[in-house]
């Protein structure tokens, strides 16, 4: 890669342009989502296209994508796809941050990052920093707690989830990029329309599945253990829980 003088600049000042702390930059780097520099002696030299690189980032993390899924879906076309979604809207917020809006302990968050519930969209001088998405996600887990499920099962329950959803989203993802992508080749507009469009209704799709799903179970496995529990499930009218997703 060949720079300009005058596009020169070191790590530090790569910081005070973009607003991406040095640590951060660095972790990008190793992460695979932030190109190497050039090195001029002993000194990594970045330019403009690591400047455009993290405002990227940035404005997709703000969106709510998760580092995993700017990567994977980055790679999957030279005009890299978030870019066309996203808005730039969200503010970080840090540990302590996310746990008050919340309305939990900040260990919750520690285990929830632990966990891969959560993904840090960056490291600042404050440590984690995390989307406005964290909050909803935590006041859910807060709600589940408050209602009795221990909080080491519902760890470990969450562990589990997020193992096994990896591969679906993955394969998702696979699905877009060669069926959904190839169909709107240069047609940046139309590509957003539509992955906006399937997005919400894959959402909507599974978390329908889900609920479905769990409830059937439930009659299902506990229908021999106690019919106060069966009766409960079904007087809740599940059928009548309207789940959708929108874009705002």
């Amino acid at each position: 890669m060949t720079s300009t003088v005058d596009s020169r600049l070191r790590v530090e000042e790569l910081a005070t342009r973009t607003g991406v702390a040095v640590d951060t930059i660095r972790y990008y780097q190793t992460k695979g989502l932030l190109h190497a520099p050039e090195r001029v002696g002993r000194t990594a030299v970045y330019d403009e296209t690591h400047v455009a690189r993290l405002v990227e980032i940035r404005t997709l993390a703000h969106a709510g994508f998760s580092l995993r899924q700017i990567a994977d879906l980055s790679s999957t076309s030279s005009t890299p796809l978030l870019a066309l979604l996203a808005d730039g809207s969200g503010e970080l917020l840090d540990r302590n941050q996310v746990a008050d809006a919340a309305g939990v302990d900040p260990q919750i968050v520690d285990l929830a990052v632990a966990a891969h519930l959560l993904e840090p969209i960056e490291t600042t001088d404050r440590g984690p920093a995390f989307g406005e998405d964290a909050v909803t996600m935590l006041q859910a887990a807060r709600q589940i707690l408050e209602a009795g499920v221990p909080l080491d099962e519902l760890v470990t329950l969450a562990t589990s989830h997020a193992a096994s959803i990896t591969g679906v989203v993955d394969a998702a993802i696979d699905l877009f990029a060669d069926h959904v992508v190839p169909r709107h080749d240069g047609d940046p507009a139309a590509l957003t329309e539509t992955f906006q469009h399937l997005l919400a209704q894959t959402t909507t799709l599974v978390a329908r599945h889900f609920q479905r799903t769990l409830v059937a179970r439930s009659v299902e496995r506990l229908k021999d253990a106690d019919t106060d529990v069966v009766a409960a499930v079904v007087d809740a009218h599940p059928e009548r829980m309207i789940v959708t997703c929108e874009w705002r």
